[in-house]
Order: C-alpha cells, then structure tokens, then sequence
C-alpha cells in the first residue's frame, strides 16, 4: 500500500524517527506491530538487545528542516520532512543519518537542485551494475516533473563538474594511509547553513526548532557503531 504522502504504510504520529540501514528506512518501536520484525543489536553498548523495527523502501514528503547533531559516534545531519496525509493529522518525518555516509551525501549532493516547493521522495537503491562485481547501495531522491511523473534528482556536484566540491584526500593515520572526507562534509554543511536552510526557512517561517517528543509506542533511533548498520561510505556520481 503507498499513500499519497508520507512513508508507505505511515501511522499517524506527530513525529515519525528513521536512520537507513542496507538502502531501507528503519523505524523502531518499542513492542511488535503487526508489521515490523525483530532485531539482535550486534555491536556497541546495547549489543545483544532484541528491538523491534518496521523497513520502508521510500518516504515522500515536503522537505522543511536540516538539523546537524553531535553523537559518541560522529556527527549525524537530519532530515525532516513534513509527511502529512491530506484530511489526516499532522504528521513529520526524521531521518537521522551519519553526516560522513554515502547516504547523507546522496541526498545532501541533491539539495541545489531540489524544488522545495514541492514533495520529493526518497527511495533506497541496492544493486550490483551487470559485468561488475562491487555493490552499489544508496538513496535517491525524487521529485514531480511537469508531467507528473516522478524523475531522479541528478547530483549537482559530480567528477567533471565538482562546483566548489574539495576532493577526497589521503592522510596517514598511526602509519597506515586512509581516505579523509573532511573537507567534503565541512563543504557540504556550510552550504546546507548559508544556502539551503534560508530557503526553508523562508517557505517555513513557523518551524519549530527541534521536533516533537516521538509517540510512545516509538523510540528515537539509539546510538550504535557505524559498522551495525550497512552504510555505503562511497557514492558513485560524486568526485571522491
């Protein structure tokens, strides 16, 4: 079932809380529904704990906020879109996801060419190109054409044309080289800051600064290693 907005299979709830994990949106909740399916926390400090978990392929909704937050686990950016159901409640939608993810840096490659007037729609990808034998795992997103259908945002930032975008860079660590992206995320958040955000704002003046306190029945997606959830820390169109 897909509604007209919202994630597919939405309950009404003021705030909606989802991190991604292996290209789907997670939403945890504190007992079983009848759609959701058990999880054993594998790593950090709640490994070993059972939670419960309902997975969407997408959610569609008008973008109003990004918010960056600090965690024991790196910097997280969130994503908060307004998923309300027309002649339902009200409804927000957050997406917390590590601000150095391949996720994150899908959407957050988009947002210059994003109409925020209008809904988008993020969908999970997870393919293996044919002749290739590397995993390709991220998140698109979408949006209404003049034809009503809806067309793949392209990244405004990509390997011929960076438009500003610093490159990924080597650097030695305890003697052993690995790639840095720094640079890459500070870039990201201080275009999000002075270039996006005002545009929100302006579109929605009202928004409160930090979402409501999620229904009871639901939690807050809980801090856990990186390497619990299966991120790709790559993306295909982006000059990494």
């Amino acid at each position: 079932m897909k509604n007209q907005r919202g994630a597919a299979i939405a309950q009404n709830s003021p705030v909606k809380y989802y991190s991604i994990a292996q290209a789907r949106f997670v939403r945890r909740v504190k007992e079983e529904t009848g759609i959701s399916t058990p999880r054993t926390i594998q790593k950090g400090p709640n490994e070993g704990k059972v939670v419960h978990e309902e997975h969407y392929d997408e959610i569609t909704g008008q973008l109003i906020d990004i918010k960056f937050e600090e965690s024991d686990y790196g910097r997280k950016v969130l994503f908060i879109l307004d998923t309300t159901i027309p002649g339902q409640q009200e409804e927000k939608s957050q997406i917390q996801v590590n601000l150095s993810s391949g996720y994150a840096k899908n959407i957050m490659s988009r947002l210059p060419l994003i109409d925020f007037d209008k809904d988008i729609t993020l969908k999970g990808y997870r393919f293996t190109p044919k002749g290739e034998t590397k995993e390709r795992i991220g998140v698109s997103v979408l949006q209404q054409s003049a034809d009503g259908t809806f067309q793949s945002i392209p990244s405004f930032y990509t390997k011929e044309t960076p438009n500003g975008m610093p490159k990924l860079k080597k650097v030695k660590v305890k003697g052993v080289e690995v790639w840095d992206d720094t640079d890459i995320i500070e870039f990201f958040e201080a275009k999000i800051k002075e270039e996006t955000l005002p545009k929100l704002r302006a579109l929605s003046p009202s928004i409160e600064a930090t979402p409501a306190k999620p229904e009871s029945a639901e939690v807050q997606p809980e801090q856990e290693s990186p390497e619990d959830f299966d991120e790709d820390q790559e993306s295909d169109d982006l000059p990494f």
